[in-house]
Formats: C-alpha cells, structure tokens, sequence
C-alpha cells in the first residue's frame, strides 16, 4: 500500500512538472514609468493614432514656396512696454495690443487670453519662494519678463507669449521658461491646432517626431529618450520658414526650448496656410499679396535664354517671362514689354570706370549681373541690376539698377504716381531729395503694400550709378493693393 501510494506521488508530479516545461513563460516587459505633467501639458498623451485634419494638400502652394512669413512693419496692433521693480523682482512686461483686425470677435480674443496670461504670470512668484532678497553680498538678481511675437504666415495669425523667470545669487543660477502660443486662421477667425496645419490622414506622429526626436538628441542634454510629441501640441507657431515648437524648462527631456523644423521637410504633408489673398486686416494697413501657381508661371525663352549685358558673359542673365493660362492675352502683352527691355539691357553700354577696370585686369574689381521676375496675383515685377564692385572700399561699389511693375489684371506698365495718395507730400518729397522725375515715371518696384522703392533716371537714359530712394509709407496709396488682385 505504501509503495503505491509512493509511487502516484511520483506520477502526479512528473506530470506536475512536464507541464510547467512545457508552459511558456511571461517575458518580463515593465511599462515606461510616467512622464511628468508640466503646465497644460500631458506629456504622457502620445497617441498611436494622430492624424491630420486640415484638408487637402495646397499643392499649388507647395509649388510656388508661399510659406513665406510677411512680417510687415504694419501690422495691426501695437507693442506696449513697461519694466519695474516688485518686491526685489525685475519685471518686464512687452506684449502686443491688436486694434486694427476686421474680426473684432477674434482681435478681443485675442487682447484678452494676452492680458489674462501675462497679469497672472506677474501675480505669480512661486519661483523665488525662499529667495532672501536682503542677500548681504549684493549680487541677487531676480527676474521676470513676459514677451509677445507676432507673425504672419499666409492667413495664418501666430501669437506667442514667452514667459521667463530667473534667479543668480553671485554663484549660481536657476531658470524657469514657459510658453502659450495661439494661432489664428484670420480667414475665418478659427483657432488652429497642430493637427489643423497638416492635410487629412498625415500621420503627424509618424512625421514629425524623428525629425524632433534628431534635434533633440543634437543637443546632448537629453535625459531621457524621446517618446513622442504630445498629441496637438499647443506650444507652436509659424515663424520665418518654418514650424517652430517651443519646449518649456519644464519638459521631461531637459532639451533645447525652441526647435524649428523648416517647411521644406514638412511641404508634402501640409495643408496651411492657404494662398487666398487675405483681407481681413482693415484701414489698408496691409492685404497679402501671394503668388498664384495656378494662374501664373515664370518661363525662359528656349530660343534665346540669356542675354550678356554690355555684351560681357560676366553680366549674363536669364531671359524671364510669363506664361498664364488663364490670361494668355495679358501675358503676350507683358512679354512683348519685356522682350524690348531686354533689347535695350543687352545693348547698354558698359560705364567707362568698369570697363577700365576689367580692361586693367584689376583683382580689386569684379562685376555682375542679376535680373528676377516675381509674379504675384497682383503685380508681375520685372527687376534688374548690374554692379561692379571694388575691393577696397563698399561705399566704392557701383550699381545700375532698373524696375518695372506690370498690373496682372490688363498687363499695363503702372506708373509711380499711380501708388501716390498724398500728391502735394509726395512732390515736397521729391523737392527735398532733388529728383525729377515725369507723370509716365515707372523705374520702380515693390515686394510687399508698404514698401515701395524707385530709382533715378529710365531705362535707356542712365548710363551709370543711380542712386535708390525709399517711399515714405504715409505717402503711398496702399487702396491700390486692395482694389489690384
């Protein structure tokens, strides 16, 4: 009896541990622990799925590189500025007011998230809790400074505040950065996300965080790998030529505080901004004036693709002209214009100190040429230049300049006095610099509604330097820009 009994124990735990032989084991996989939240931020919220809701994509756009910040010295709202001492604190304080968008709903907005913002950032002093400002060496400093940027990209309305807090006690330092960026599509009044910016089914994760995740790791202060940009990121905005994203102090990877990713790496995802003419911005401050790939393109001749000014390869240029499919007739007007100015630019004679110079084979002398051609919905602008430069002095260099603006709606050259709005101002103007210039003057150009340059003397007539002269902005009829598309 007892052998048996033995003997099933034996059994029972062979098969006992033949099972457990046979049973896969659980691999052991701890989650990553949690990432801290800081601000309104969850950086935890990494989402699998994060997909862009902004549209189609603006091929058109991409084509013709209209991601082009427009910082205008105009825009519609004004900077104010104060700084003052507060409990041993110095505090500065310089932020945008808007007075002049045409969304009044938006512009109170937006006064309002700035104001709520930058007051309970000052009534906030947490950061120097503890700080004996009696320091008996003298060398504490405290500080607190709230920034506002403004840009304009497109249609799109980036404001960012910059919030900064620092502590230096004669030995060591400690900061404290923050960040709320809003963005506005002024089109519509309707404030953006991240995910708004990139067309419908990008996977924006997938798109951006590599490019991120190599910025980061460049700056060699990484604690931590990066996981993943939070989903809608609110911190961003578009600046310059690209996105940028700003990382408080308080981040979990301890990295830069702004990363910039330029629009190029990002075109063939991007839905925003649009290449609408935008005239939301009111008092003809500004209008934004884009380039329209559907509707005009820059050509070069086949047949004769260069010209040499002077009859000198070193001031060879292109031979630009338009080419519009849905203004063919305006277009073969433009290009006919063009095609004497070239005539006449190919046959100038060269200034006599530059063609002594060359002759002399001078090392101190080089000479060139450059001509563009910008097409834009409401202008085709025809620009050229050729200089010589002298080594030893830049106040030395030498310049001929030439332009010419086109309407885009008839093809008829614009003349100067067509932009005027202050007539008696603008003869005063030309009294006081000494220029004389006809009714029919067109030796000018301009890239942007408030800014307007001209130059001495026509096309044909200037045989040298001729010196450029900027318009007074309260002098120019920006109403034409408006009326002009």
């Amino acid at each position: 009896m007892k052998q048996k009994f033995l003997l099933s124990v034996v059994l029972i735990s062979a098969m006992l541990f033949s099972s457990c032989a046979e049973a896969k084991q659980p691999l052991y996989a701890p989650s990553p622990s949690p990432l801290p939240v800081s601000g309104d931020v969850n950086w935890n919220d990494i989402s699998d799925e994060w997909r862009g809701t902004g549209g189609s994509e603006a091929s058109d756009i991409a084509s013709w590189g209209v991601y082009e910040a427009l910082n205008y010295e105009h825009l519609p709202y004004e900077m104010t500025y104060y700084d003052w001492e507060e409990k041993g604190i110095f505090k500065t304080r310089s932020v945008a007011h808007f007075s002049g968008l045409e969304n009044k709903r938006l512009q109170n907005e937006i006064n309002t998230k700035v104001s709520e913002i930058t007051d309970s950032f000052f009534k906030d002093e947490s950061f120097f809790k503890g700080v004996d400002i009696h320091n008996p060496d003298g060398e504490l400093y405290l500080s607190q400074s709230a920034y506002t940027d403004v840009c304009m990209t497109g249609n799109i309305l980036s404001v960012n505040i910059s919030m900064y807090q620092y502590i230096f006690d004669g030995n060591n330092e400690k900061y404290k950065n923050d960040y709320y960026a809003m963005n506005y599509d002024i089109l519509t009044g309707k404030q953006l996300r991240l995910s708004d910016l990139f067309t419908d089914g990008c996977d924006v994760g997938a798109l951006l965080n590599p490019i991120i995740s190599a910025k980061l790791s460049s700056s060699n202060q990484l604690k931590r790998p990066f996981r993943g940009l939070p989903k809608d990121y609110p911190n961003f905005s578009l600046q310059g030529d690209g996105l940028v994203l700003f990382m408080p102090s308080s981040n979990p990877y301890g990295a830069a505080d702004t990363i910039i990713i330029p629009f190029q790496d990002l075109l063939h995802c991007l839905a925003q901004p649009t290449a609408e003419i935008t005239e939301t911005i009111k008092d003809a401050n500004i209008y934004m004036i884009y380039r329209s790939g559907d509707s005009w393109k820059r050509v070069i001749d086949r047949d004769m693709p260069y010209i040499d000014v002077f009859g000198d390869e070193n001031y060879r240029i292109d031979t630009d002209y338009v080419k519009s499919a849905k203004n063919p007739e305006v277009a073969d007007k433009i290009n006919a214009d063009l095609k004497d100015i070239y005539s006449v630019i190919a046959s100038l004679p060269m200034p006599e100190k530059w063609e002594n110079a060359i002759k002399d084979g001078s090392e101190n002398a080089f000479g060139y040429a450059y001509s563009d051609l910008t097409v834009n919905q409401s202008f085709i602008m025809f620009h050229f230049m050729a200089c010589m430069d002298f080594a030893e002095s830049y106040s030395a260099n030498e310049i001929m300049r030439f332009s010419r603006c086109y309407d885009a709606e008839t093809g008829e050259i614009i003349k100067l006095k067509d932009l005027i709005k202050d007539e008696k101002g603008f003869d005063a103007y030309l009294r006081d610099n000494g220029i004389e210039i006809s009714d029919d003057f067109s030796n000018f150009g301009t890239y942007r509604p408030d800014e307007i340059y001209f130059f001495e003397g026509e096309l044909g007539t200037v045989y040298g330097v001729n010196e450029e002269y900027t318009l007074p902005y309260e002098l120019i009829n920006t109403d034409y820009f408006k009326t002009h598309k």
